[in-house]
């Protein structure tokens, strides 16, 4: 059975759940805002992308189910490039950020139209590393010590993917997460 992604814009029915995600221990750990977000502060975000034209942000939804967020940031339509992030909800089924990555990149490449989508990755994230590699990203750089959580420096692993890569490889990458999809 395939499994349908949709990826909705933020409406105000989002935000107690990605203020829920937000602040899940398994999500802030990997965040740059690793702490518990306030309300207010949420609010002020949420806010900030109904205006913010260099954003899109999205709700992941997987077979009806609200699965996790997608956001653009930096988009450069002059450049043709921007950069992403994604967080699954703790509630979201295994494969999901799979799903999630790749209708994000058929999302960045075929509507939005880029040439070029980067990523940043706090160092000790192997795992989504290792994911990113697996779609056809290449580490561009690490940034040695670059982020300070308060307690620790992390290395910051940026990483960048080109739409004529993600075209020549997506029927493969399509091929072996068809189980998810």
């Amino acid at each position: 059975m395939n499994k349908k992604c949709v990826l909705q814009p933020l409406i105000d029915e989002h935000f107690q759940d990605i203020l829920l995600w937000r602040n899940a221990p398994e999500v802030r750990k990997n965040m740059y805002t690793s702490r518990i977000i306030s309300k207010d502060e949420h609010q002020v975000w949420f806010n900030t992308l109904k205006t913010d034209q260099s954003k899109a942000y999205f709700v992941a939804i997987i077979d009806q189910i609200k699965s996790g967020v997608i956001g653009f940031t930096a988009i450069d339509e002059t450049k043709a490039h921007a950069s992403w992030a994604f967080y699954t909800s703790p509630q979201a089924k295994p494969g999901s950020g799979s799903i999630m990555e790749f209708n994000a990149l058929n999302y960045a490449f075929d509507t939005l139209k880029l040439q070029q989508l980067n990523c940043e990755v706090l160092g000790f994230n192997t795992k989504v590393i290792k994911m990113h590699g697996k779609f056809g990203f290449h580490i561009e750089h690490t940034d040695k010590h670059a982020f300070f959580d308060g307690k620790t420096h992390h290395d910051i692993v940026k990483l960048s993917l080109c739409k004529s890569r993600w075209q020549i490889i997506k029927p493969e990458i399509k091929n072996k997460i068809r189980r998810f999809l």
